[in-house]
């Protein structure tokens, strides 16, 4: 369900995100809009109340990125229960990672990649699940710099196209380091035309079977100020073109 390339505080701004959202689980979905409470702003599943990325004005922020699904499990509601919180991102990321009753429940036949941050207190901790089957949870640090997020897990650069990625990731975001003000547009286009699977089209039909349907349906780009203004960008494919979707909000 999508890739994800960010830089953690360095650079201008204190994070730089991209993430793609493709169509390998054939989800219908609506432009991010913000919750009843003006509070969190997040993509959302027309038949789930979950989401893949969220952001409180609080500087609680969560993106999540899981396999193609094999069951009707999905682990989107995990990023809304750590929006609507207000416990840490290590206090959450071992909330799901111990052995505990409610944990093996809620873990149960699941796979991710989920990603939670406090802006505020500069902390950020990767959680994934890598196997159905298995009940262990990796939970790590996410270290400032640049990272890729794929279905793969964290900075995974194997096969080639995944080391493609952390690559054009680089590139990126050295491109925008020296500029005042954050291309939203101009990055969230780029991202959007980005194919990992360009030169090994054969590799990516091992993984995924041989009819390959990538295809992006959404890409965001947002930009967290050192001022904590926070920029918003999303283009979202609908009635046939693709549809720009912008916020500016500050975080508290």
């Amino acid at each position: 369900m999508g890739i994800v390339a960010f830089q953690w505080e360095e650079g201008e701004n204190q994070l730089t995100l991209l993430q793609n959202r493709d169509n390998w689980d054939s989800w219908e979905t609506k432009p991010a809009a913000w919750d009843e409470s003006n509070q969190i702003l997040s993509v959302l599943p027309v038949h789930s109340f979950g989401t893949w990325f969220g952001i409180s004005k609080q500087g609680r922020l969560v993106f999540l990125v899981n396999p193609p699904k094999l069951n009707n499990l999905s682990p989107v509601l995990r990023p809304v229960d750590f929006l609507l919180r207000e416990m840490s991102p290590w206090d959450f990321a071992r909330e799901w990672s111990e052995k505990s009753n409610l944990a093996k429940i809620m873990n149960r036949g699941m796979t991710y990649h989920i990603i939670v941050a406090d802006i505020n207190s500069k902390s950020m901790v990767y959680i994934s699940k890598g196997s159905a089957k298995d009940s262990n949870v990796h939970t790590e640090e996410v270290g400032f710099g640049v990272h890729t997020l794929s279905s793969s897990g964290l900075d995974i650069q194997f096969p080639e196209y995944l080391h493609r990625l952390k690559t054009f990731s680089c590139e990126m975001m050295s491109d925008i380091k020296d500029k005042e003000v954050t291309p939203m547009k101009e990055l969230a286009e780029r991202f959007t035309m980005y194919d990992p699977f360009e030169t090994d089209k054969e590799d990516s039909e091992d993984i995924f079977g041989k009819v390959r349907q990538y295809e992006i349906t959404s890409t965001i780009a947002l930009a967290v100020k050192r001022n904590n203004e926070v920029m918003f960008h999303e283009r979202f494919w609908e009635n046939s073109k693709w549809n720009p979707n912008d916020f500016t909000f500050n975080i508290t």
